[in-house]
């Protein structure tokens, strides 16, 4: 007999993924309820009130369907085919067009036609009869589904914005950070149990069983030492970089500060020591005076303003290689003078470490300014600039110039898998929708600074070996525990090496430069990613030479495409003139679009779901004056932070998890390798070797992925080891071990 009281077992069991049927079901009695409001009906019938954890799902269930509809639209059209699609390049040319109407957009693909256009008279300066490539029969019946898939595209793009819910039913307002500490513990349900690091390992979490940065052992996330392993191994590894010019000037102001302590540091230090993380550049890059507020009068969402910092932050490294801050000028103004500098009452690491920096709140609130800085770098600069939109606009460049047989060709589309419809989604919604509106930008300065981001990204400069000796991290300094001899061994460094290894194997890392583990992994990296290029394009092909990359036709107009005006716009790529050029630049491309998004996106889940450690604005104006900063307490640090405005807090949590999917297993890097491996072998290919010794390079940097395979002994991949030598082992670094390094952009 049926009981009339809800049984514990329902009201216990919390929700882990909308069934899709229902998902729909509820998203259509949404949109039937709003509908009758606007006819008249009661407004209170409208319900988009949710828990966290089902607001939670909802969004990442809709963003997924958006995702599979834009896939499915370019499948249709031709742009992105599930089924392998022979075209010729003059046909690629017509398909693959750059828009021009893409505002402050870079270069990307057009793929709002009016998709008919497709079949009838739609490449600029060309008129076409359809019967070209389709007879009229096939064309009148694919038109309902084009238009069809086109109206498909038009409500999946509004969905996202319409799915997100008013408020969050079960939001606690924090009036402390013990209040927000609890608030993570009950919405993330923290776990108690751990695990060793070397047996668990998932793409963006740390292999210890923690949801976020605040659900650490120790509670420290807040602590210099914390903050600045973030600058190393966090979301954005990538700018820290030699403070340069900026150490007269914080020289300056400790002087002027009455700091003798900071002038006699900085005056005595290894100019090579001091780096910064420097984004005084904003308000110039969206067009503001620097007496003006970068903010945003709660544009997109009704929660009250919103302000971005131009936070500059001063950092030492020693030589036991900890990273330690020192000075933070929270919001840059043109001029050190003009704006407001806080020293680190602890001036090196030890110091801080036997500090009470829970209390140090004028500190702590500086650190919060740094870190919202770096949000709106990361997530505009780094993340979607710098590898989404640069690598489309080099997939639209090299469809329209590079046939399907060519080596560079076979090399680099693997890399492209789903990244052209899922930038074309971001684009529509996850941008404007959801990241500028948590944002201290509005829509048109987020605009202008992927405009000005994309403008000064220097191609060749961010190759690594360039970037990172132009940083002030020597390659010399970082070590390399390969070991290069043609027996398969792995030993760690001092270890007896059965291969009788010479003094290029097994490179010890200088000990200032041990915890900068993106740095020491991307080294190595890189080296195998560039073996692997130059096998295949000297084994696989007959480009040999410099006169015979010179002499290639399709090479020659890919560079030219990609740095012309009506192209790509990416004017620092090199012009290849020889076989060296060649391969680095095919070596970015790849490392763009796999290594390099991979170790920037699929940490985000981790330090930037608990909102505090990495918020995306400031809810009230930084400070203007050094005394004001000095006389803050706790409550002035928690009323900066979204903590009391539900949907922003939801959506910056949101937006890491819809950003961090697990990568499948068969489209990893390590998978790739198998099976260019596998394709070379069933031809007789002499790009087989190179496969196969591309597929050993990554195995010596990850730990055994395939256990089946009893030629390869488990043991600890050399990014395994790179993370045990971290002095903080409560946040291990295997994100971008090869098993869980995506293959493309995919996410």
């Amino acid at each position: 007999m049926a009981t009339q009281t809800p049984t514990p077992f329902a009201e216990d069991s919390k929700l882990q993924g909308w069934d899709p049927a229902v998902w729909k079901n509820e998203v259509m009695r949404e949109v039937v309820a709003r509908q009758a409001t606007k006819s008249g009906g009661d407004p209170n019938d409208v319900v988009n009130k949710e828990s966290y954890n089902n607001a939670k799902k909802g969004l990442t269930a809709t963003y997924q369907a958006i995702i599979k509809s834009y896939n499915s639209y370019f499948d249709m059209a031709g742009l992105e085919t599930n089924i392998p699609a022979v075209q010729s390049l003059p046909e690629k040319k017509k398909l693959y067009v750059y828009t021009t109407d893409s505002g402050a957009y870079p270069p990307h693909l057009k793929y709002k036609y009016g998709f008919l256009d497709l079949f009838k008279k739609s490449f600029p300066g060309e008129e076409r009869d359809p019967s070209d490539v389709f007879d009229q029969k096939a064309l009148a019946d694919i038109k309902p589904i084009v238009f069809a898939n086109h109206d498909v595209l038009t409500r999946a793009a509004s969905l996202l914005g319409f799915i997100k819910p008013n408020s969050v039913k079960d939001f606690r307002e924090a009036q402390s950070f013990a209040d927000v500490d609890a608030y993570n513990s009950d919405i993330q349900g923290k776990k108690t149990e751990t695990v060793p690091a070397s047996t668990e390992k998932s793409t963006g979490t740390p292999s210890q069983q923690q949801d976020t940065i605040g659900d650490r052992p120790k509670q420290d996330w807040y602590t210099d030492a914390v903050f600045a392993q973030q600058q190393f191994t966090g979301t954005n590894p990538t700018t820290l970089t030699l403070a340069s010019q900026w150490i007269a000037e914080f020289t300056a102001e400790a002087h002027d500060q009455g700091y003798d302590a900071v002038v006699k540091l900085l005056s005595s230090a290894d100019k090579n020591s001091l780096y910064v993380q420097d984004c005084s550049y904003f308000r110039q890059a969206i067009g503001l005076k620097f007496d003006q507020d970068v903010m945003v009068k709660g544009e997109l969402l009704s929660s009250g303003p919103r302000y971005t910092p131009c936070s500059v932050a001063l950092f030492q490294l020693d030589n036991d290689g900890r990273l330690h801050p020192l000075a933070i000028i929270i919001d840059y103004k043109g001029s050190i003078k003009n704006s407001v500098v806080i020293f680190n009452k602890n001036l090196d690491a030890d110091a801080a470490a036997a500090a009470d920096q829970k209390h140090d709140w004028p500190w702590r609130y500086a650190k919060t300014c740094a870190q919202v800085s770096d949000w709106l770098r990361h997530e505009i600069g780094i993340h979607l600039t710098d590898t989404h939109l640069l690598e489309e606009a080099i997939i639209v460049a090299t469809h329209r110039t590079i046939s399907v047989q060519h080596p560079v060709y076979r090399l680099l589309s693997p890399h492209w898998y789903n990244t052209l419809s899922l930038n074309a989604s971001a684009r529509d919604t996850l941008v404007p929708q959801v990241i500028i509106p948590i944002s201290g930008v509005s829509l048109k300065q987020g605009e202008e600074l992927i405009r000005y981001t994309y403008e000064n990204f220097n191609f060749t400069d961010k190759y690594i070996p360039n970037d990172l000796e132009k940083r002030g991290f020597p390659l010399s300094k970082l070590g390399d525990w390969r070991c290069s001899c043609s027996k398969k061994c792995s030993t760690l460094p001092g270890e007896k090496c059965q291969a009788q290894c010479g003094d290029e194997c097994h490179q010890l890392c200088d000990r200032k430069f041990h915890n900068y583990a993106y740095a020491r992994n991307m080294k190595i990296m890189w080296a195998a990613l560039r073996d692997f290029v130059k096998g295949f394009l000297t084994q696989g092909s007959n480009l040999t030479s410099d006169e015979a990359v010179l002499h290639d036709e399709e090479i020659q107009n890919w560079w030219k495409e990609i740095i012309s005006k009506d192209g790509a716009r990416v004017t620092s790529f090199p012009q290849i003139k020889t076989l060296d050029a060649l391969i680095d630049a095919v070596t970015m491309c790849i490392h763009i679009a796999s290594p390099q998004h991979t170790a920037i996106n699929y940490l985000q889940e981790y330090y930037q779901t608990f909102v505090v450690n990495k918020p995306p604005a400031l809810c009230q104006q930084p400070p203007t004056k050094l005394e004001q900063l000095q006389q803050y307490k706790e409550k002035d640090v928690i009323a900066a932070l979204p903590v009391k405005r539900a949907v922003e807090w939801l959506l910056a949590a949101q937006i890491p998890t819809l950003l961090s999917m697990k990568v499948a297993e068969e489209l990893n890097l390590v998978t790739y390798a198998i099976a260019v491996y596998n394709a070379a072998e069933s031809k007789g290919d002499a790009v087989k070797e190179v496969a196969s010794q591309f597929l050993y390079e990554l195995w010596q940097l990850s730990d055994t992925f395939d256990p089946r395979d009893k030629s390869k002994r488990l043991k600890r991949g050399i990014f395994s080891w790179h993370s045990d030598d971290l002095d903080d082992q409560d946040t291990p670094y295997h994100v971008m071990d090869p098993v869980v390094t995506a293959v493309s952009i995919l996410i």
